[in-house]
């Protein structure tokens, strides 16, 4: 068993008062035994466009040091949500989650494919496009708790991502997002339901909640799912942390009984 804790906030521009709100949840989560916490996309920092690229870092700026520090003082796996990152060779930042392991270890980094460009007039209107560079590559890493592949919010509408996490050998995927309350009312359970079932892994699903200074409104109902589609653990539309045992053992038995990915794939 893989105990997992999946942390949901209302993310402020505040980068200090962001931090000090994830050390008291990943407290909480050491003491509940977890082997494994998650924050949602872009956890330390949400600013407007014209403040992005100042509060960008790199992989050795605070907010990862921080990460680093947390993951070695519990001696837990972190997936540090997102966060706005920068190094000279970009012109906008990327949307980028990083993984560490209990030893403070950087095991994996991942920057998001798919940029969320939405226009529902007098709901939502929002262009991540304008504002962040896409990421091209697919990422996934071997780890003692099981493969685990990397995913970022909007990316959760395109299933060929998630197969081909499968396809590298992912178990679990991690999905920290900042999905909108609109489209998360209608989408977001169902899709990832739909993305577990497809590729028989867990789904670990951290959400922010409640209006975002950027001027959305997250959804909430952080989620963890299994591979059979069942919802292990879902939060409500406040802040808080959830927590769901994933049993490796019956994520084999799902894969040696409905067998689908042994069926030869179409290009």
């Amino acid at each position: 068993m893989i105990r997992v804790g999946v942390i949901q906030i209302n993310t402020a521009s505040s980068k200090e008062e962001n931090l000090q709100k994830i050390d008291m949840y990943v407290a909480q989560a050491a003491k509940e035994n977890c082997h494994l916490v998650a924050f949602p996309e872009l956890f330390n920092c949400m600013v407007k466009k014209d403040l992005m690229k100042e509060n960008s870092e790199d992989q050795h700026g605070p907010t990862c040091l921080h990460l680093q520090e947390l993951a070695k003082k519990y001696s837990l796996y972190i997936l540090g949500g997102s966060m706005l990152y920068i190094n000279d060779s970009l012109d906008l930042p990327q949307n980028r989650s990083f993984f560490y392991g209990p030893q403070g270890d950087l095991l994996a980094n991942y920057a998001k494919i798919h940029l969320f460009d939405i226009d529902i007039p007098g709901k939502v209107t929002h262009y991540e496009s304008q504002r962040i560079t896409p990421g091209d590559e697919v990422v996934s890493v071997e780890t003692p708790l099981g493969h685990i592949g990397l995913s970022i919010c909007y990316d959760l509408r395109f299933p060929e991502l998630f197969s081909r996490l499968r396809n590298k050998g992912a178990q679990i995927i991690m999905l920290p997002a900042a999905f909108t309350y609109q489209t998360g009312k209608s989408h977001w359970d169902i899709l990832i339901r739909a993305r577990a079932i497809e590729t028989q892994t867990f789904v670990i699903a951290p959400n922010q909640c409640g209006k975002l200074p950027i001027g959305i409104e997250a959804y909430g109902h952080s989620m963890i799912c299994d591979p059979w589609g069942n919802v292990l653990a879902q939060a409500g539309e406040d802040e808080g942390i959830i927590f769901a045992d994933l049993d490796m053992d019956y994520l084999q038995k799902v894969r040696s009984e409905m067998p689908v990915w042994n069926h030869k794939r179409l290009n």
